[in-house]
């Protein structure tokens, strides 16, 4: 997380939260040497945190065929994304 862009390193996270609560597929490409993942939902494309990206925006959703998370990231990606879910009240704390 940046404060001058709270975007940053946040894609993966927000993407599986949007698949839990909306369902459809998580895309990926890579830029910078960074993954971006995007979902793709009823043929329709989300980038919820394309401002990552700052002032060079992508627009090549449908040329993306990289499915998924990349299995490295997952193990981290999916702690933060209970951290969220418990946030926003989508997970109950135990």
């Amino acid at each position: 997380w940046n404060e001058k862009n709270p975007c940053v390193a946040q894609s993966q996270v927000t993407a599986l939260l949007v698949q839990k609560i909306f369902g459809g597929e998580i895309f990926r490409y890579k830029r910078a040497n960074r993954w971006h993942c995007f979902n793709k939902i009823n043929d329709v494309y989300y980038d919820l945190t394309s401002q990552e990206n700052g002032k060079n925006p992508f627009d090549k959703y449908s040329a993306c065929k990289d499915k998924d998370i990349p299995k490295n990231k997952l193990e981290g990606t999916e702690e933060r994304n209970k951290i969220l879910q418990k946030n926003i009240g989508l997970l109950e704390v135990i």
